[in-house]
This record gives structure tokens, sequence and C-alpha cells, in this order.
């Protein structure tokens, strides 16, 4: 009972040194601080009353200074004073929560009733829109855009990685290898699966082009340098999932199967026997499965920076030139007879980054 007696007669000083507000907007919070990212302590909805500390009301600017008012057209110039509402409606007011702990309102989401000649000079509500009120006028239109079903996404990305582990089958052992960097350009179209009312699923097409070389030098034999240039054209489905979304990133995964038509070019020198570049070509398919991360609307609206990871799984294949060459001891002897390329089964890792147009 005691507590109970101290606790009112706490809140009965605090309401006796405070004014009342009316809340002129759908809602608004009750923040811990003068801040509109610290904690919301409560929300309080339009019309409820809320009070406010006294101090945040001041003197009303026509209210006349009798000590010193000795001309009687004083009070009539106080009149034209010219009311800065600005002055009220920015910043916050102190107000208490509902369990009487210290709070802080928006001072633009509530009208202070002031009880003298103020109230003329102040707006009910100065809004034209309320800025928190979020409702759609019932019934909605039958053509009322709920979703967009024509949402749609294109992007271009630079793609680089590891060269292709795959050589041809040389007469001679290899003694080392140099393979540079495989790189080329990729890119797609989306659109968001009808289905989809939450944004994340799209579907579509990717096509890229690739480059990579790979140079070869023998521990003996005839052969001395190799030379190998891959050329790879891939197009195919596409499908993705934004799985993590942030107002200013989001993460999306996916995957596809690509047909890749493949070109290598094969260089071989050889101080006694000469020198001769042959082509193997042919067609496979291989699934793919990527990752990326998404820097949302980069410096341009719409535009994301997008960059992440894509792997492609493929299996053992040998490529075969039918033409006769010009330097046979080049490509076959006693041991080696087959002139083929090959291709071992692997999973080929590539990097990409570029940029992702939303539409």
């Amino acid at each position: 009972m005691i507590f109970k007696a101290v606790f009112f007669f706490i809140i009965s000083i605090s309401v006796a040194h405070a004014g009342k507000a009316v809340v002129i907007v759908l809602e608004t919070p009750l923040f811990l601080e003068r801040n509109t990212k610290s904690r919301v302590l409560q929300l309080v909805r339009k019309n409820q009353e809320v009070w406010i500390h006294d101090r945040e009301f001041g003197l009303s600017p026509l209210k006349p200074d009798y000590e010193t008012l000795n001309d009687s057209n004083q009070f009539s110039d106080l009149k034209k004073i010219k009311y800065d509402i600005g002055e009220v409606r920015a910043g916050f007011l102190e107000t208490m929560d509902r369990n009487g702990n210290t709070a802080y309102i928006k001072k633009s989401h509530v009208k202070l009733i002031y009880k003298d000649d103020r109230e003329s000079l102040t707006n009910v509500n100065p809004f034209i829109e309320d800025p928190t009120d979020y409702r759609l006028q019932e019934p909605l239109p039958d053509d009322y855009p709920l979703t967009d079903p024509t949402k749609m996404r294109a992007f271009a990305q630079m793609v680089f990685g590891p060269a292709y582990r795959s050589q041809h089958n040389y007469i001679d052992p290899v003694k080392n290898s140099d393979r540079k960097f495989r790189k080329g350009l990729a890119v797609g179209y989306t659109r968001k699966a009808g289905w989809d009312q939450n944004d994340r699923f799209y579907f579509g097409g990717y096509g890229h082009f690739t480059v990579g070389e790979t140079s070869h030098t023998f521990s003996s034999g005839d052969l001395e340098t190799a030379r190998e240039i891959s050329y790879q054209i891939s197009l195919g489905p596409t499908l993705s999932l934004d799985v993590f979304r942030r107002e200013r990133w989001k993460l999306s995964v996916g995957g596809g199967i690509n047909l890749n038509w493949n070109r290598h070019f094969v260089k071989l020198t050889s101080a006694a026997i000469g020198e001769e570049e042959r082509i193997y070509e042919g067609i496979n398919f291989t699934p793919r499965l990527f990752s990326k991360f998404h820097w949302r609307d980069f410096f341009i609206p719409n535009v994301d920076l997008v960059f992440g990871i894509d792997m492609q799984f493929s299996l053992a294949q040998e490529y075969a030139n039918n033409a006769a060459p010009n330097f046979p001891d080049l490509w076959t002897d006693q041991v080696t007879t087959s002139d083929t390329f090959r291709t071992p089964t692997a999973g080929v890792m590539t990097y990409l980054i570029g940029f992702q147009s939303n539409y």
C-alpha cells in the first residue's frame, strides 16, 4: 500500500507540471530518446491524448508584458507577430509512456492543447496526407497492382576463374604447365514467376563467353612447347531465388543447365619437326549452381552491384580433329596413336562481378 501511494504521488506531481496534446496521425511511436533510431517504448493511435512536459509549451507570443506595457498600441503590435509553427513542429516533445517512464514523441505528430490565444494560430492538422497512414481504401479496384507480374531483371557480369584442367594427348611427358586465368563476359535476362507473390523467384535465360590459355613445356622428346587456347560459348535456362533480402543488400542462389560449344586451339612447337596448330571442338551439357551478393541501388536507383561464385560440373569428354595434320609426328607416334583433346570430370569455379538492372 505504501509503495502504491508513493507511486501515485510521484505520478500526480509529474502530471501537475504537464499539459496535454492530441495525436493527429494514424499512429506514432514514443521513443526512449530524442532520436527516431532509438528504442520504441509504445505506440499511440490517432485522437489519443498524451501528457506533455510543461516546459514544452512556453508562453504565447501574443501575451503582453504588463510591466513594460506603456503604449496602448503595443498590444495591437503583438497581435501582428507571426507565430512560427515550424518551431513547434520540429523535433521532439517530452512525454511519458503508460508505465510513467520518460519518453519522447515527434512534435509534428501531435497538436498541443495551449488553452490560450495560440489555439487560433495553429492548425489542428497541418497534413494534407497522413505520413503514417498505410491503410488502403476498400474495396480495392480490380486492377489494383498488389503484385507486379511484369518485373524483370537483366545483368551483365565479368567472369574469371582457374583455367580448365584439360590438355591434348601429347606424345611426350609434360614437365611444367602454366595455366592462366580464364576470363570472359556473362549476360542474362530473367522474369518474375507469375505465381510468386513475394518477388523472390525469377526464371529466364543465361549465356557466357570465356577464353582460357595454358602453356606446357616437355621434359624429353621432340616437343618443346605447347599452347592451348580454349573458347567456350554457353547458353541455357536459369532460375534464381532471393533467400535473404534487406533494404540495402540481398543474397540470391540459383542454377541452370547450359549447352556449351567448346573450341580448343592447340599449337605445338618442335625444332626438329616444325610448328603446327590444330582445332578441336565439340558440344557438351553442364549443370551450374551459383550464389550472388547484391548491393542494392548502387549509386543508381534499381541498379545493383553484384558479385558471387558460379560452379559448373562437367563429365569427362574427348574432342577429335578428323583432318590430317601437316606434321603427323607432332601429334602421334607408336605409343600415342590417338590425336585427341581431353577434358576430365570436374567442377569448375568461376568468380563474377557486374551489375544487375531491376525494372
